[in-house]
C-alpha cells in the first residue's frame, strides 16, 4: 500500500475528507512541518508528501513562509520525494516559488477529490519512474550499488551501498552517528573492494558539510613528491616545473571532507606534514605561507595501523589524531545474504551497459554464496559481468559459475586451481532461471513459457519487483499466445474486474492486442 505523509496544522476538519478521497492509501499525519519532517524520518515506506503552504510557524520568520521552507528542507534531505503542496487561490507568489523549489504539483483548497487521486496517482507513478532511470543511470555510470537497507534519505545519503544484513544496518547506523560529530577525523577498516570509498562519501552526505566539497584521493597512486604536491599545494616557480600555483587538496576541500584513502602507504616524511596539519589546521604550500583550512579527515586502509604503528612503520602521534572514530566495513563473506541483492543489480547494470538479458537460477546464487570473495564487493561484480557475458541462453546456471570460481561440484569451497573466468561452459541440464530478472531490451521470445506464466494480482507490484521490460514480455507472450486481452488475463490468473486496470496498462505499455494476434 502506498504511503502518504500529509502536513497541515488543520488536520480536525481536514481529515475525514481527505482520508474519504484517499482511501486506498495508507495516510501519516503532522500538524506542523518540524512534526512532519520527523515523521518523515521514521517512516521509510513514505511516497508521497502533502504539504500546507500556510502553517504556523517553526522554520519561518513569518507565518505564510513556514510551508515553503518545509518544503526545502524536505528537497534537501529527500530529494526524488514529490511533495505536492495544498493551497488556496490567493497563494499565488507563493505557489510559484513552491513550484521552483520543487514541488511536485499544488492542489487548491477545497480539494477537489478527483483532481486530488489524480494528482497523486501521477505523483506515485513518477517516484518508480524515477528509481528506475536513477537505476538504469548509475549503471551507466559504473556506480556498483545502491542501499537496499532501512531507507535513509533518498538520493542523498548512503547512495551506492548495497545491504540489508544486520552488519550493514549497524553500518549505516555508526556511518550516520559519527558523520554528526564533523569536528572529529574518521577512520575507516575494511579489505580491498569492500566499499571504503563508499562509506567515506556516505559519511560526507550524512553530515553537516554535505554542501561543502568532498575531494578523495588514493594515497597509494603517487610517488611522495607529487602527492606532497597534490595534498598541500605550491607556489608558482617553487620547483622545476611548476609553472602555475596549486592550491591543493587541502584548501580545494576547506569546509567539507577530504578522503584519504590507503593512508597507510604514505611516507614518514608525508606523515609528518600531514600531522601538522591536522593539529594547526593549516597547510604549507611548497614554496608558501601557511594558510589555514577548515576540513573533516577521513581516512581508510586495508592495513592493520595498530601493527604498523607498533612495527614503527606509521607515526603513532598520527596514528591518534587521525583515530577519532574507527568504523570497520565488513567483508562480503560475512553477509552471504546480501549475494542475491548485489548480483540483482549487477546484472542490471551489466545489462544496461552491454543490452544483454540475463538471470541466474537459485542454485546459481547459493554456489555464489560458496566462495570466499577476497577481493568483496569488487571481485563479485567483475565475476557477475563475466557470468553475464557466457551464460548459454540468458541463464546464469549453477555449472557455469562453479566453472568460473573453480568451485568443487556439490557444497565444496573453492579448489585451489585458478578460475576459468573466461572459459566457455560445459553443457548443462536446464534449469528454471530464478525471478532475478534483468530489465532488459530483450525480445519477447526470452518469455516465459505459457506454463510457467506467473500469477499476477498486481501489475505495478509485478513491475516494482521484476521491471517494465520484462512485464511487457510476460504480457506479450500472454497475449500472443491466448489470442485476446481476456484470455491472456486468464492465463495470468488476472480477476476479470480488473480488465479495464489490464487494458490501461498494455496502453501505458505500448502493447498492441491486434499487433499480436493478428
Amino acid at each position: 500500500m502506498v504511503e502518504i505523509l500529509v502536513i497541515d496544522d488543520d488536520v480536525v476538519d481536514f481529515k475525514p475528507g481527505l482520508e474519504h478521497a484517499l482511501r486506498g492509501y495508507r495516510l501519516h499525519w503532522a500538524e506542523s512541518g518540524k512534526n512532519g519532517l520527523e515523521t518523515l524520518e521514521g517512516n521509510p515506506e513514505i511516497s508521497l508528501v502533502l504539504l500546507d503552504i500556510k502553517m504556523p510557524p517553526h522554520f519561518a520568520k513569518i507565518e505564510h513562509r513556514e510551508g515553503v521552507e518545509v518544503l526545502k528542507r524536505i528537497k534537501d534531505d529527500y530529494p526524488d520525494l514529490p511533495v505536492i503542496m495544498l493551497t488556496v487561490l490567493t497563494d499565488v507568489e507563493l505557489v510559484v516559488e513552491a513550484i521552483q523549489a520543487g514541488a511536485f504539483h499544488y492542489i487548491t483548497k477545497p480539494l477537489d477529490r478527483d483532481k486530488l487521486r489524480d494528482t497523486v496517482r501521477r505523483a506515485t507513478e513518477n517516484v518508480e519512474l524515477k528509481r528506475q532511470v536513477g537505476s538504469l543511470s548509475r549503471a551507466r555510470d559504473a556506480v556498483l550499488s545502491v542501499h537496499t537497507g532501512p531507507r535513509v534519505k533518498k538520493g542523498s545519503r548512503f547512495q551506492g551501498m548495497i545491504g540489508a544484513h544486520p552488519l550493514m544496518k549497524q553500518l549505516y547506523s555508526h556511518i550516520e552517528r559519527a558523520a554528526q560529530f564533523d569536528d572529529m577525523n574518521i577512520v575507516i577498516l575494511g579489505e580491498t573492494g569492500s566499499g571504503k570509498d563508499l562509506a567515506a562519501r556516505a559519511i560526507h552526505q550524512c553530515s553537516a558539510r554535505r554542501k561543502k566539497p568532498y575531494i578523495a584521493v588514493n594515497c597509494a597512486s603517487f610517488p611522495e613528491t607529487v602527492l606532497d604536491s597534490e595534498l598541500f599545494g605550491h607556489e608558482k616557480g617553487a620547483f622545476t616545473g611548476a609553472e602555475s600555483a596549486h592550491e591543493g587538496l587541502f584548501r580545494q576541500a576547506s569546509g567539507g571532507t577530504l578522503f584519504l584513502d590507503e593512508i597507510g602507504e604514505m611516507s614518514p616524511a608525508l606523515q609528518s606534514k600531514l600531522l601538522r596539519a591536522i593539529e594547526n589546521q593549516e597547510v604549507r604550500p611548497v614554496g608558501g605561507k601557511p594558510v589555514k583550512v577548515d576540513v573533516r579527515l577521513v581516512c581508510a586502509t586495508h592495513r592493520d595501523l595498530a601493527a604498523a604503528k607498533e612495527e614503527g612503520d606509521f607515526r603513532a602521534d598520527l596514528y591518534y589524531r587521525i583515530w577519532d572514530i574507527p568504523i570497520t566495513i565488513p567483508g562480503l563473506r560475512e553477509r552471504p545474504e546480501d549475494i542475491p541483492l548485489l548480483v540483482r543489480h549487477f546484472l542490471d547494470a551489466s545489462s544496461a551497459r552491454n543490452n544483454i538479458a540475463c538471470s541466474i537460477t537459485p542454485e546459481a546464487l547459493a554456489a555464489l554464496a560458496e566462495h570466499d570473495w577476497p577481493g568483496n564487493v569488487r571481485e563479485l561484480a567483475s565475476t557477475v559481468r563475466r557470468l553475464a557475458v557466457f551464460a548459454k541462453e540468458g541463464v546464469i546456471s549453477e555449472a557455469q559459475v562453479r566453472n568460473t570460481l573453480g568451485l568443487a561440484p556439490g557444497t565444496a569451497k573453492p579448489s585451489e586451481a585458478p578460475p576459468q573466468a573466461d572459459a566457455e561452459p560445459a553443457p548443462e541440464p536446464e534449469t528454471k532461471p530464478t525471478t532475478l530478472s534483468v530489465k532488459t531490451a530483450a525480445s519477447s521470445e526470452s518469455a516465459p513459457a505459457p506454463e510457467d506464466y506467473p500469477e499476477i494480482e498486481d501489475l505495478g507490484e509485478f513491475r516494482r519487483i521484476h521491471g517494465e521490460i520484462r512485464l511487457k514480455q510476460v504480457l506479450e507472450r500472454a497475449i500472443r499466445e491466448g489470442g485476446n486481452a481476456r484470455a491472456a488475463m486468464a492465463l495470468l490468473a488476472m480477476p476479470d474486474d480488473r480488465y479495464d486496470v489490464f487494458r490501461k496498462w498494455l496502453q501505458r505499455l505500448d502493447i498492441s492486442v491486434r499487433e499480436l494476434t493478428e
